[in-house]
């Protein structure tokens, strides 16, 4: 098939908008706004193949990828693989597509397939609320946001305005967008590099006046000026409105909140989730999105095709890569799931555990950290705090599983101590872990005094020795981990390599417990939904629980 890929224009709208509603995405992207946002930050070109699918490729600082096709889902097969020719063809290289939605992860069975890499990208998943909460703001989870439009309100009586924005409004809306980038605020300037692209983008859109009935606007004018205006576009098959601008002056408290409100009001009475998009990162835009008490988050995942040469060298995820360069700066957690990013934590790992220094963890960095997750925290360039989260499927006698994870290698860097980093950085755990819905997660600590107040729980005594037989695993307890050919792999590994190694574990060390989930919790122990935290740790204290040393 030919792929007549071209750049997109603000007078294509109209012609690849219908696309994006074929199949059901919650994300951002499933609207046409951000590919002109973003059209040459990210030199994005376009295809329409057969039209039945819009097909995307992408290049930023030479390297190609891809979004997910979007098409009708029956057909999602199909282009999937029609780009997966096209790069490894005709660009010689391994498919690789960022942001790919879940609902599209999950038709194409990727993460079942051994064929393709797929990692979530935690610190790009969409925050998604419900439109009659943000509309009304009603209860008192929204007291303070209420509270601040009403004394707007109060304070402007008789100077405000809401007006709906449309291409004669253009000049307008420069010349407030230039006066806001001087005296946007320091999250904003965190942003600075795509910032640019994004005003630039909004330029190519105000340009030709761009038309499409998805395609909302409105401002707050305050005694006839413009001051914060937002912009968004309705997904229809969804419901949804994705909200992909807004912009406000900040000397007038409580404006943000009010152009929040009105746009919605005004512009999508009848949508019934709104997408706010991500939080790049950034703890104070991530506190204000929380702030609005989302329902859910549309989360997004990167793919890799593995069975491509030179699909190693594609593993960087430069979405999350560019996140991670502004948290460095902000003594904010940063997720790690780039292999070459958690290598920067491997001295500090030697540091604080000398006793694997050498063959085990070189091992662990090269095997077990290719499907962990690393949440780290900087000082300039050096990494000076960590937590590793590594994956394992828990069973329980009644035949149910679940994926829990075991958090290893908690370590500070000797003088950053007793300075909040690692309460940073087990918080972020924490919020991972229940984005994806475990029921619980567990260590082995030095001393217990040190988890206790995260929420742990002594449920168990660890048993170090390794019972070779897994047929006794099952018959003598009630909750183990799953020994499939991938565990048994590495046990044996490790085993090997922890032969002549001095034992770091404590005296008479313990299985500790954090309850993350309760309704996964219950849904795995058989518990009621009603049943407390209490209740979950004292059902698991009355169990056979068997763990072997195994990271």
């Amino acid at each position: 098939m030919n792929l007549n890929f071209f750049v997109p224009k603000s007078t294509d709208a109209e012609k690849i908008a219908p696309f994006f509603y074929m199949r059901p995405n919650k994300t951002c992207d499933s609207g046409v706004l951000d590919t002109f946002l973003w059209r040459d930050y990210y030199d994005i070109h376009v295809s329409i193949a057969d039209d039945k699918a819009l097909l995307f490729l992408m290049q930023s600082k030479g390297e190609y990828f891809s979004a997910m096709p979007y098409c009708k889902e029956e057909d999602l097969p199909h282009y999937f693989e029609v780009m997966e020719k096209y790069f490894n063809n005709v660009l010689k290289k391994p498919l690789k597509i960022y942001l790919a939605d879940e609902e599209a992860v999950e038709a194409l069975a990727l993460k079942e397939n051994s064929r393709y890499l797929v990692r979530e990208e935690f610190d790009l998943k969409d925050y998604l609320y419900s439109g009659d909460e943000l509309r009304n703001l009603s209860g008192k989870k929204f007291h303070k946001k209420k509270n601040l439009v009403n004394k707007f309100f109060r304070e402007y009586e008789g100077r405000w305005e809401y007006r709906n924005l449309s291409c004669s409004d253009r000049e307008t809306v420069l010349e407030f967008l230039d006066k806001w980038y001087e005296k946007r605020t320091e999250d904003e300037k965190e942003t600075e590099d795509t910032l640019e692209y994004e005003i630039m983008g909004l330029h190519e859109m105000l340009k030709d006046c761009f038309s499409l009935k998805e395609f909302r606007a409105g401002g707050i004018f305050i005694d006839g000026q413009l001051e914060a205006f937002s912009i968004g576009a309705l997904n229809p098959s969804e419901n949804m409105a994705c909200i992909a601008i807004e912009k406000g002056n900040s000397e007038f408290p409580g404006i943000y909140q009010v152009i929040n409100q009105q746009l919605l009001i005004h512009e999508f009475p009848e949508a019934d989730i709104i997408n706010r998009e991500d939080d790049c990162g950034l703890p104070g835009l991530r506190k204000a999105k929380e702030s609005y008490n989302p329902i859910g988050y549309a989360k997004k995942y990167m793919v890799l095709q593995k069975d491509f040469e030179g699909w190693k060298e594609e593993t960087t995820d430069r979405y999350e890569a560019e996140i991670g360069q502004m948290s460095d700066s902000m003594d904010a957690p940063y997720v790690l799931t780039d292999i070459k990013q958690k290598y920067e934590t491997k001295a500090l790992y030697e540091e604080v555990f000398p006793e694997d220094k050498g063959r085990f963890s070189d091992w662990y960095y090269e095997d077990r950290c290719r499907d962990n997750i690393i949440v780290s925290m900087r000082s300039d360039s050096d990494v000076i705090a960590m937590a590793h989260l590594n994956p394992f499927t828990v069973c329980n006698r009644n035949g149910q599983t679940a994926e829990i994870y075991y958090i290893y290698a908690v370590a500070t860097k000797k003088e950053e101590r007793n300075k909040g980093y690692m309460t940073s950085v087990l918080n972020k755990c924490f919020e991972i872990l229940k984005d994806k819905a475990v029921p619980f997660c567990f260590l082995i600590p030095v001393e217990e005094s040190i988890y206790t107040p995260f929420g742990f729980h002594n449920v168990s005594k660890f048993t170090p020795e390794r019972i070779p037989d897994f047929d006794d695993v099952v018959s003598n307890y009630d909750i183990y981990l799953r020994e499939d050919e991938e565990y048994l792999r590495r046990a044996l590994i490790e085993d090997e390599l922890c032969e002549n190694m001095e034992e770091a574990l404590p005296k008479d060390p313990v299985i500790m417990v954090k309850i993350i989930s309760e309704d996964a919790f219950a849904k795995f122990s058989g518990l009621s939904t009603d049943s407390t935290e209490d209740d979950m740790i004292n059902w698991l204290r009355k169990q056979r629980i068997y763990i072997s040393e195994s990271v």
